[in-house]
């Protein structure tokens, strides 16, 4: 088992047969200079983890609940990959950190081959932590355990 500390406050563990991306591997994934994102990826299990953290003004933070942020957040999505054949499957909510977590599910292709991608907004303080799970729709199901551990393991050092 592995522990990653994102932002020095967010905590979670992940097994073994993951590695850590580097700047670079983010950069052309994500096709962005942000440093603010942490990513994990496990190829044979086809499963790519990022959790995008973004410090906002505390007034914002509390004003914008989990769920606004999860639907802003899609609505984005949407219109950024509508060549890719994006397809919302839907929103939920999900416990992590002792709290609530907002998001939602969708599906896409890159060069032919399926995604699926899951979405779930924390906040903490000032913060709005974002985390992104995707794999293939063929190996949803089987790798859904993965991904629960993961969230389960998520904690905030203060």
């Amino acid at each position: 088992m592995n522990t990653a500390l994102v932002n020095n406050k967010m905590q979670f563990s992940y097994p073994d047969g993951f590695s850590v991306l580097s700047d670079e591997e983010i950069r052309q994934l994500y096709q962005t200079d942000n440093p603010d994102i942490y990513a994990i990826r496990n190829t044979e299990r086809h499963i790519t983890l990022a959790v995008f953290h973004h410090k906002t003004n505390t007034f914002l933070v509390k004003l914008a609940s989990a769920k606004d942020v999860a639907k802003s957040t899609e609505s984005r999505i949407r219109k950024g990959m509508k060549q890719a054949g994006y397809q919302l499957i839907g929103f939920n909510s999900r416990e992590a950190a002792g709290q609530t977590g907002e998001g939602f599910r969708y599906q896409y292709s890159v060069q032919g081959i399926g995604q699926q991608c899951d979405v779930l907004v924390l906040k903490h303080q000032d913060t709005c932590y974002t985390v992104y799970y995707y794999t293939r729709p063929e190996l949803s199901e089987e790798n859904q355990k993965v991904y629960d551990d993961i969230l389960d393991s998520i904690t905030f050092t203060e």
